[in-house]
């Protein structure tokens, strides 16, 4: 199956600019953000769709440098900039991810295919389960949906958050069933204070483990975890 995985990164952030070329150990979240989601074993494909804001070919340059294709489009019509992205490739099916999660799983990656795939619909998140903390989000859809979207959503806020207008096309699903939730902590990078968590983790424990391995850490660590727990 074609399946293509495409990135948001941008600059603009009001609570944390730049957030994506913050720097731990050298490397930038987005350096580790594209590290990580490369290891699918599922992705055939990665494309960053970014935009064309003053120095954002710094982002160009760190994804050249694990040979993957950008594509500048819209800031504000980020559905757009999405479509305008996937459509030289023409995949069968799309993965969506954004540079915020800097400590994307790719185990988490496949396993969302696998649930898009027995779902039998046109589109599929995890972040619809109750289960998974706030930096490891995966969505999955038809690129035949995403099409439709771009053709027929007309709202600025299906155009800013690209998925909305699937979402309300196709009912959610819950394939997965746990006994313990992890959903109280949180890594992703929206402001200082998740930049703080996140940094404490990899020099902890560096950046290559699972996603399982992190939350234990938090939880085995509270003062660490308990530094961004306020933010929603």
């Amino acid at each position: 199956m074609n399946i293509l995985g495409i990135t948001q990164a941008r600059l603009g952030s009001s609570r944390l600019p730049e957030k994506v070329l913050k720097k731990i150990q050298n490397l930038s979240l987005l350096d580790y953000h594209l590290l990580r989601a490369k290891k699918s074993q599922k992705v055939n494909k990665w494309v960053v769709a970014t935009t064309k804001e003053i120095g954002v070919e710094k982002i160009v340059q760190i994804a050249a440098q694990y040979h993957i294709t950008t594509y500048q489009g819209s800031m504000n019509n980020v559905l757009e900039r999405f479509y305008l992205a996937a459509e030289p490739f023409n995949p069968k099916v799309i993965i969506r991810i954004t540079s915020d999660c800097p400590l994307i799983d790719p185990q988490l990656i496949d396993f969302a295919i696998d649930c898009f795939e027995k779902s039998g619909k046109i589109y599929y998140s995890n972040h619809q389960e109750d289960y998974y903390v706030k930096g490891l989000d995966v969505e999955v859809f038809l690129f035949s949906a995403l099409k439709d979207a771009y053709e027929n959503a007309h709202s600025d806020f299906d155009k800013e958050h690209v998925t909305p207008f699937l979402i309300k096309k196709s009912g959610i699903v819950k394939l997965t069933t746990h006994q313990r939730k992890y959903s109280d902590c949180r890594i992703t990078v929206d402001e200082p204070l998740d930049l703080e968590v996140v940094k404490k983790i990899i020099n902890s424990i560096g950046y290559d483990k699972d996603w399982k391995t992190y939350i234990d850490f938090l939880n085995n660590h509270p003062e660490i975890k308990d530094i961004n727990k306020h933010l929603s």
